[in-house]
């Protein structure tokens, strides 16, 4: 399965917009982020809220008509970028890292806790087995030992499988989750039909 993630399109006019740049450095060299800060009204009588961006390359002025299209997704700290749309110019842009982040693989247990899972379920098979078919005589050391040994060992074999299975059973459902990600903010985006209207 698909972690569904929780998708917020949000639409207003421009009422301010604050341009800033930073330098982060790394391995020796500079590199330069421009930050946008755009604050948004989503309706005459809706509070102001503001938005941040890194390296935009849609352009917003003040009075400009404004969505921006993004997940909430379970473990996520916050909301996911996906989209911005200047309605007023028509400029678009995507975050493929955002669209793959929302419409990842999902699930309460990871490869790690699916892999505990199994090296788990492999002991108490190992210990069922010696202490009341293979060697019932041995004592307790050797049904608990060998059991506990052969799932340590097991355990990165299950994780690289589980890993390795659910990255190739996930990947036509995580692009399908994108496609459909993807068609809901055109949806939320078109213009209302008109009532009544002929087909």
């Amino acid at each position: 399965m698909v972690r569904p993630a929780k998708l917020e399109v949000i639409r207003g006019e421009v009422t301010k917009v604050q341009f800033t740049s930073e330098t982060h450095v790394q391995k020796g060299r500079g590199r330069v982020v421009n930050r946008m800060r755009v604050f948004l009204r989503e309706g005459p009588q809706a509070k102001e809220r503001d938005f941040g961006f890194s390296d935009t390359t849609v352009g917003i002025h003040e009075g400009h008509r404004i969505a921006i299209a993004r997940a909430h997704v379970q473990g996520e700290k916050g909301p996911v970028l996906l989209a911005l749309i200047n309605e007023s110019t028509g400029q678009r842009e995507e975050w493929d890292a955002g669209f793959e982040r929302a419409a990842r693989p999902g699930g309460a247990f990871g490869p790690r806790w699916k892999a505990f899972g199994m090296s788990a379920a492999l002991f108490v098979l190992g210990y069922v087995a010696s202490r009341f078919i293979l060697s019932p005589d041995r004592g307790a050391t050797w049904w608990v030992s060998w059991p506990l040994m052969l799932s340590f060992l097991a355990y990165p074999l299950f994780w690289g499988g589980v890993l390795t299975w659910d990255r190739i059973s996930h990947g036509a459902q995580a692009k399908d989750a994108v496609a459909s990600l993807r068609a809901e903010i055109a949806r939320r985006l078109a213009p209302p039909t008109a009532a009544g209207s002929s087909t």
